[in-house]
């Protein structure tokens, strides 16, 4: 079946349409690009640290935080592994002095990473196995009370000078969330207790 000269002209029409646009997007300094899926996003922008050595990041999803580097190991009478894993109960409590610690309130999250002194308080006259939590001399928190009595024996067995040290994290604060609270700061130890010695402490 042949076809038409008005189809044919129609035809050419289109075309000569078609190659019209191309041009003109071409003028414009538009470049056609093949789509590119799940490109990575570029990397933040290095920021110059602070006086706490926090700098503002942004992950890829575009989280922005501040973070420090993390200071090396203690060398202490604790397994470090930089998890982080052992929880410091009383937080609430020390919300001022923790956001001081970290430089004032800020516009993001923060993750602090920082060290940590563990200060046995017998004459505590709430539970004389305490353990208190202090950061730079200032109270922060304490050990759990059903880890507070095999954390002070191991003080107590191989800390000569009474006290402990262990990397630390300080993590909250930022923007208030949706509710319109601020966010809590919570404190984080880079410390586990020793098989030996775990093995030996005593629920309470």
């Amino acid at each position: 079946m042949k076809a038409t000269p008005g189809a044919l002209a129609a035809i050419a029409a289109l075309a000569a349409y078609a190659a019209g646009v191309f041009l003109l997007l071409l003028a414009r300094g538009y470049r056609l690009r093949a789509p590119r899926k799940n490109a990575p996003r570029p990397p933040p922008e290095p920021v110059a640290a602070d006086a706490l050595g926090l700098t503002l990041r942004a992950s890829h999803s575009g989280h922005r935080y501040y973070q420090n580097e993390l200071p090396p190991k203690q060398h202490g009478p604790f397994v470090e592994d930089a998890l982080f894993g052992q929880d410091v109960a009383g937080e609430f409590f020390y919300q001022r002095a923790l956001e001081a610690l970290v430089g004032g309130a800020r516009d993001a999250p923060v993750y602090f990473r920082t060290v940590a002194q563990l200060w046995p308080e017998p004459d505590n006259p709430h539970d004389a196995n305490a353990v208190a939590v202090r950061i730079g001399g200032v109270a922060v928190g304490h050990i759990k009370r059903a880890e507070c009595a095999a954390f002070g024996r191991l003080i107590a067995e191989r800390c000569p000078d009474g006290f402990a040290q262990c990397r630390a994290l300080i993590a909250g604060g930022g923007r208030p969330g949706r509710d319109g609270k601020p966010t809590l700061y919570s404190v984080r130890l880079d410390i586990a207790l020793p098989s030996d010695i775990a093995g030996r402490a005593e629920p309470r």
